[in-house]
């Protein structure tokens, strides 16, 4: 099955299988991000439709450059 949505974890981990378990399944393909400043997580997150993040800087700019983007999920 083909991914139709990309799905990026900002929070730093060695391994995403719990978060790959319970997406794929459901078709998203899931990738570890990286990214403390804006421009980090803007390059970082280019492509993703959904982020799993954090302490980063989810600021206006990040928003509106990344166009692809629907919704960030913020652990804490």
């Amino acid at each position: 099955m083909q991914s139709k949505f990309l799905v990026v974890n900002m929070i730093p981990r060695e391994n995403l299988a719990i978060e790959r378990s319970i997406l794929e399944k459901y078709g998203y393909k899931v990738e570890q991000g990286s990214g403390n400043s804006v421009e980090q997580l803007i390059q970082n997150a280019r492509e993703a439709h959904a982020l799993i993040g954090s302490h980063q800087p989810y600021t206006r700019k990040v928003v509106e450059q990344l166009k692809l983007l629907k919704i960030v999920a913020l652990i804490g």
